[in-house]
C-alpha cells in the first residue's frame, strides 16, 4: 500500500529518497482578505524547488520533479547550512538574492524625471497589455541563471525533518522550525515574513523588485502536489 504525504516515516528513510515523491504545494486563487490569519511574504522570483539535505548529500527538484544540477555551489551551501541531520525544505532558487553585505539586489528601474513630472501634472495611463508582456519577459529571465549571476535558495517551507513529515504541523510552526534549523550565508537565505497590516513593508519589497505578495493561512498545513485555497498570491500594492 502506498504511503499517505502525511504517515509518520521511519528512521530508515531517507531525505533523497522522500523527496522523489513530493512536489510543492500550489496557490490557489481566493482573495487575500479571505485568508484566515495570513502570514505574508514577498514573492520570490526565479526557479521554485524543493531540497532534501542530508549530511554532504544534497537534491533538488524543481516544481514538475526534475533534478536541478546546475549550481553545486548552492548545494554545497545547503548542505554546510543545515543544523539537523536531515530536512526536506521548500523555497526557491533565485537571482534576487543577496550580496556579499546581506542586502537584495534590486532590479528597479529609477523613473525618469520625465516620468516623474508627467505623473505630478498629468498621471500615467497604465498600459495592462504592456505591464504583462514585461511582466513575463521579467518571469522568463528571473529563472535564466547565467554562469557569472550570482543564484542562491531562499527557503520558505519546512516538510520534512530528522526522518519525520512535517506537512500536518500548522505553518506558523514549521516556519519556527525552519528557523532553527538553517544558518543563513550569501548562497542560503531563510525567507522574511510579517502579518498584517503590511503597508509598512510594501515600499521597501517594491523597491527590492518584488511584485507579488504570498498570503498563506498561519494555521495551514502542507499539501505536496495539490492547490489550496488557504494559500493565494496577490500583485504588489502600489501605495
Amino acid at each position: 500500500m502506498a504511503r499517505r504525504y502525511d504517515d509518520p516515516v521511519t528512521l530508515s528513510e531517507h531525505a533523497l529518497d522522500v523527496l522523489t515523491e513530493l512536489r510543492p504545494q500550489s496557490y490557489g486563487m481566493a482573495r487575500p482578505d479571505r485568508i484566515d490569519n495570513p502570514i505574508i511574504e514577498p514573492m520570490w522570483a526565479g526557479i521554485r524547488a524543493l531540497a532534501a539535505i542530508e549530511g554532504p548529500l544534497v537534491a533538488l527538484r524543481d516544481e514538475t520533479g526534475e533534478p536541478v544540477e546546475e549550481r553545486p555551489e548552492v548545494s554545497q551551501a545547503l548542505a554546510a547550512a543545515l543544523r539537523a541531520r536531515a530536512a526536506i525544505v521548500d523555497g526557491y532558487l533565485t537571482k534576487e538574492a543577496v550580496r556579499s553585505d546581506g542586502e537584495l539586489l534590486s532590479t528597479v528601474e529609477l523613473p525618469t524625471a520625465n516620468t516623474i513630472v508627467q505623473k505630478m501634472f498629468f498621471g500615467i495611463r497604465r498600459d495592462r497589455q504592456k505591464e504583462m508582456e514585461e511582466e513575463r519577459a521579467r518571469l522568463r529571465e528571473a529563472a535564466t541563471f547565467r554562469e557569472e549571476e550570482i543564484v542562491a535558495f531562499v527557503a520558505t517551507d519546512l516538510l520534512w525533518l530528522d526522518g519525520e513529515s512535517v506537512l500536518g504541523v500548522p505553518l506558523l510552526e514549521r516556519k519556527r522550525q525552519l528557523d532553527s534549523i538553517l544558518v543563513e550565508s550569501e548562497l542560503v537565505r531563510i525567507g522574511a515574513f510579517v502579518r498584517p497590516p503590511v503597508a509598512t513593508w510594501v515600499t521597501s519589497w517594491r523597491r527590492l523588485g518584488f511584485v507579488e505578495l504570498s498570503y498563506r493561512a498561519a494555521n495551514s498545513r502542507y499539501h505536496p502536489g495539490e492547490q489550496r485555497e488557504e494559500w493565494t498570491t496577490a500583485r504588489m500594492p502600489r501605495r
